[in-house]
């Protein structure tokens, strides 16, 4: 059996990619990495000896329903980075799952699961002052965030 010849790559392909691809992978963006956090989430918190259990629906902000290692049933909302929302999550028991930083090979992140209502009060004390400050908080893992987050690592237990 003959092996047929690789063709020449056409002048419209970059490093064996075609940009038409690249364009429609950045164009869902957005829904690839909420795909692959999630994935990446869900694995560790396997090994984190939690059982994870994925509503039919994003319902009442639960993405995600998980058992605790010590048997607690949570509510949880996956995010890509720190974020509190008081009129969206607080007061109902919510708990925010987000990685340390964005996705980047052969860079390990951590993972933090905490209660929002224990993360709104400590973005406030930093960013309460300011005049866009309206409960609402979007950011990415600070140093001093990292710090106060520290007890809320998940921790890979295998």
């Amino acid at each position: 059996m003959a092996l047929k010849k690789r063709q020449p790559a056409r002048k419209s392909e970059v490093n064996g990619e075609n940009p038409k691809e690249i364009l429609e992978i950045n164009r869902f963006g957005g829904v690839l990495i909420e795909a692959a956090n999630r994935a990446e989430a869900t694995a560790l918190l396997i090994r984190s000896k939690y059982r994870v259990y994925r509503p039919e629906v994003d319902y009442d902000g639960e993405d995600m329903v998980v058992r605790t290692p010590s048997g607690k049933l949570i509510g949880v909302q996956l995010k890509s980075r720190v974020i509190v929302d008081d009129k969206k999550y607080g007061g109902r028991k919510l708990w925010m799952l987000f990685p340390s930083a964005p996705y980047h090979q052969n860079k390990p992140r951590d993972w933090y699961l905490i209660p929002h209502d224990q993360l709104l009060p400590r973005v406030e004390q930093s960013h309460g002052h300011l005049a866009t400050w309206n409960k609402r908080w979007s950011a990415p893992v600070s140093k001093d965030m990292r710090a106060f987050l520290s007890p809320w690592r998940l921790a890979d237990r295998t």
